[in-house]
This record gives structure tokens, sequence and C-alpha cells, in this order.
């Protein structure tokens, strides 16, 4: 597992690692956006296992944006970001989690489908607006 960008505090970085058995985590730190096309070329699916409600998801856009297949949790707006480019798990499920994981990382014909599929082209400004013409029909029916 690899982990581009801002590292959470030392006491979830101990963690993370004392949970690594196998020594498969790196933690790369912060990088340019620039670099963003060579990491997604080194890797073979983005994973996002929230642990809250999301609005929009937006490393799940810029990893949709990359060709990276996605494998999200079923909570907030992420497994309809996806459309057929990922696979949705339940929310809070680790077994769920592991073993969509080890399927697809299993099967690279089913990786390769997910890389190949069409993204989705909902923009976070079309939510924007949708948003807001919900918020006007709210405050008018009121």
């Amino acid at each position: 597992m690899h982990w581009w960008g801002h590292l959470p505090d030392d006491g979830y970085v101990r963690r993370l690692r004392e949970l690594d058995r196998h020594g498969l985590l790196h933690l790369h730190g912060p990088f340019a956006p620039g670099d963003l096309p060579a990491i997604a070329a080194r890797l073979h699916l983005a994973l996002f296992p929230s642990i809250c409600f999301e609005s929009f998801g937006l490393a799940v856009e810029e990893a949709l944006a990359l060709g990276l297949p996605v494998v999200v949790s079923a909570r907030g707006a992420p497994p309809e970001r996806i459309g057929s480019a990922g696979v949705a798990v339940p929310a809070d499920d680790v077994a769920a989690l592991r073993g969509a994981v080890e399927r697809l990382l299993a099967d690279p014909r089913r990786l390769r489908e997910l890389a190949d599929a069409p993204r989705p082209t909902r923009t976070m400004a079309d939510v924007a607006r949708e948003l807001a013409a919900l918020y006007r029909e709210a405050a008018s029916s009121a």
C-alpha cells in the first residue's frame, strides 16, 4: 500500500506501522500535482475506505481522472461517482474491503476492465449547481 500526501499524526502512523505485519505500507509524503501521472502509472488501483460521509470525493475524482480503478466505501457520494470504473463495498466492513481488493489484484483482466470503463461526467460544478437548485426549491416551499 502506498500513501502519498500529508501524513497523519505520529500516533496514527505508528498504529499503521504496527498493523503492517508484511511491510507493505509505503509512506511517501507530500507530492507536487505534476507528479500524479507518474504516481498513478505505478499503481494497480486506488482505495478509499471512507470513515465519514463524503459529499463528492475529490480524491476519488482524481483517481478516476488518472484512469485508476477504484474501491470505495458505500457511504456518501463516491459510489455514485465511480460508475462502472470501480467497486463499492459496504462501509465499515473490513472483510468485504479486503475481499474486494484481493479479488481485483488476483484478476488483472477485471482491473483492466475497470481502468478502461467510461468515467462519469458529473463534475463538482454540476453537483454544486444541483445542490443550489435543491436549496432554492426548499427555500421557496418553506
